[in-house]
C-alpha cells in the first residue's frame, strides 16, 4: 500500500534535505510552498565550465540517491514495471526521482490506509466461484486500478 510505504521514504528524503528532487512542478498560480523548492536538472551544455559540470553531476548524484530510496524496497514485480532511468547510446538520465515517484503514485497508489482498507473490503466481499472468476478479477482490477 502506497500510504504505508511513502511515509518512511519521504521522511528519509526530507532528512537528507533532498525533498526538492521529489517535489512536483506546481501549476501556474499555485501558492508558494517553502517546503517544496523544486530541484530541476541543469541543462546539458555542449561545452561546460567546471562549475556547470559539477552542478550537473551533483544534481544527478542527489537524484540517484532519491531514486534509490524510492525504489530500493519495491517488490521485484513493481521494480521491473518502472520506466528506464536512462536512455540513448550513452545512457543519459531521462527520468528524475520526481518522475519515478509520480509513476508509482499513478500506477500503484491507493492514497491512504483507510482507502486501501475500503478497497480490500470491497474486493474481499465478492464471492469467488469457479464460474465467476472473470467477474471477480474484473472487480478487483477496477477497485485497485
Amino acid at each position: 500500500v502506497m500510504g504505508l510505504w511513502i511515509n518512511p521514504v519521504m521522511a528519509l528524503i526530507n532528512h537528507l534535505g533532498l525533498n526538492g528532487h521529489v517535489c512536483p512542478i506546481p501549476p501556474p498560480g499555485a501558492p508558494y510552498d517553502p517546503a517544496c523548492k523544486v530541484a530541476l536538472p541543469p541543462p546539458y551544455p555542449p561545452h561546460w565550465t567546471s562549475e556547470e559540470a559539477r552542478a550537473y553531476e551533483t544534481f544527478w548524484e542527489n537524484d540517484n540517491v532519491c531514486s534509490y530510496i524510492i525504489s530500493g524496497k519495491l517488490s521485484a514485480e513493481i521494480f521491473n514495471s518502472l520506466p528506464p532511468a536512462c536512455g540513448g547510446p550513452y545512457c543519459f538520465p531521462v527520468q528524475t526521482a520526481c518522475h519515478l515517484l509520480e509513476f508509482l503514485q499513478k500506477h500503484y497508489s491507493i492514497g491512504s490506509a483507510a482507502s486501501a482498507q475500503k478497497v480490500k473490503d470491497s474486493v474481499f466481499s465478492h464471492p469467488c466461484h469457479l464460474n465467476a472468476i472473470p467477474n471477480y478479477v474484473q472487480a478487483w482490477h477496477i477497485a485497485c486500478l
